[in-house]
């Protein structure tokens, strides 16, 4: 659970990548990877389990934002 303001980047942030992971199977393939991956690494160490998932996510969405970017879409027509 996840307790955000509702206008904040953050919550934007968990709204694109959700819907990453619905329409793109190659990212929810290589996240669901990743997730398995780090949950045998991390068995004990939430910290860093969290902390391996973020710097995927924020890759993924960095990498959206530059798509934008270079397409002229504004940030509401994902």
């Amino acid at each position: 659970m996840h307790v955000v303001e509702h206008s904040c980047s953050q919550w934007r942030d968990y709204l694109v990548f959700r819907d990453l992971l619905r329409h793109r199977p190659t990212i929810r393939k290589r996240y669901a990877e990743l997730k398995r991956d780090l949950a045998k690494i991390c068995r004990d160490d939430r910290k860093s389990y969290t902390d391996g998932k973020a710097d995927f996510i924020r890759r993924i969405l960095n990498g959206v934002v530059a798509e934008t970017a270079d397409s002229g879409m504004e940030s509401g027509e994902r």
